[in-house]
């Protein structure tokens, strides 16, 4: 992904009270994790994407943002196992045929 990204309060709360670091260190696990070119599915419904992070541990982290003026908006993470990640990525897939047969 390329461009900015702006975090908000809400993900970055939902973020930190999953690795009880400081804001600061939250932040910038965030953006590592987001730039990160491995284990990354992305799934891009109209102007929402979806980027499925796949931890070296167990879980999969699902961080969902908004595409507003040529930057990215962080809006939640959701932190699911990886059985439930396939689960809600195949479920994203879905959406994304959907919305695109709608929108022809």
């Amino acid at each position: 992904m390329i461009g900015k990204y702006f975090i908000t309060n809400h993900a970055l709360e939902r973020y930190e009270t999953r690795t009880n670091k400081s804001k600061q260190d939250t932040r910038h696990r965030m953006l590592r994790d987001l730039h990160a070119t491995r284990n990354k599915k992305i799934v891009t419904i109209g102007k929402t994407t979806h980027i499925f992070y796949s931890q070296p541990s167990t879980n999969v982290r699902e961080f969902i943002m908004e595409k507003k003026s040529g930057r990215y908006i962080v809006t939640t993470v959701i932190n699911r196992n990886r059985h439930d990640s396939e689960i809600a990525y195949k479920n994203r897939l879905k959406q994304k045929k959907e919305f695109e047969k709608n929108n022809k």
